[in-house]
């Protein structure tokens, strides 16, 4: 008898043992967050973190979508402005030497980075993209500009004659090769008539596009001329070319300088 109730007690702590195995907690794909809480697992302001986390995930996602969107279209427009306004780089020169030239189509080779970067701006208003107006700013037409001259010079479809010249205002880039253009342009992009001219990137500054004043400025060795839109806005004289004054030139949204055009 005594063995029977020696079994009997061993079975049933076997089977206790087993019940409390079956019983314990497993977390898996289907347990809610509203169980975890439940258990002390987590805290409620936890969750509300996390919600915090996702929702600037989301939104930064979000953001970076459309500033995609933006750089494709800042490519676009400055390649179609690039290809129908200005020539190339002459075989075996450099564009510091033809910066000033003009091609048998009589269209200038060397060219600043401001007119595309107007470009850029002229083409988001006219297809109604919403974009940063201050001049540098992240989003700005400026930012996309940067970037896009930044792709065709590592890709060797631009040059630029920076290393030869002492400051930013006087920096010319050139083609060596027309950049690409898409089969099928994006939808409402500005084409043919429609897109901004040379004259048009003029007009806001000056209210006569063929009046400028005129300054003298020594570059190196040689006498130069500058020709700079909206002096009363600037509010300086242009008689010599030093880095405060390109410097100046160089920060102000509103200027212009003729031979960029």
């Amino acid at each position: 008898m005594t063995r029977r109730r020696l079994k009997l007690s061993n079975y049933n702590l076997l089977n206790e043992r087993k019940t409390i195995k079956e019983s314990k907690i497993l977390i898996t794909g289907a347990t809610t967050v509203s169980e975890l809480i439940a258990l002390n697992l987590i805290k409620q302001s936890q969750v509300d973190t996390w919600n915090v986390r996702a929702g600037k995930k989301q939104e930064k996602a979000a953001t970076q979508a459309i500033k995609g969107s933006n750089l494709d279209i800042a490519r676009v427009a400055i390649a179609y402005f690039l290809v129908n306004n200005y020539g190339m780089i002459p075989a075996g020169e450099n564009i510091h030497s033809v910066r000033s030239q003009k091609d048998d189509k009589k269209r200038k080779i060397g060219f600043g980075k401001k007119p595309c970067e107007i470009i850029v701006g002229k083409v988001f208003d006219a297809m109604g993209i919403d974009y940063n107006n201050k001049v540098g700013a992240a989003g700005s037409a400026r930012e996309y500009t940067d970037k896009v001259f930044v792709e065709l010079q590592t890709s060797g479809i631009l040059t630029n004659n920076r290393s030869e010249v002492s400051n930013n205002a006087h920096v010319r880039y050139g083609k060596t090769e027309d950049p690409s253009l898409p089969d099928l342009f994006p939808k409402d992009f500005p084409q043919g008539d429609q897109f901004p001219s040379l004259k048009e990137l003029m007009d806001p500054f000056i209210d006569d596009p063929f009046s400028f004043d005129q300054g003298f400025g020594v570059v190196g060795d040689e006498m130069e001329t500058f020709y700079i839109s909206a002096p009363d806005e600037l509010k300086f004289i242009a008689d010599q070319c030093d880095p405060e004054i390109c410097s100046l030139i160089d920060q102000f949204a509103s200027e212009a300088i003729r031979q960029d055009y």
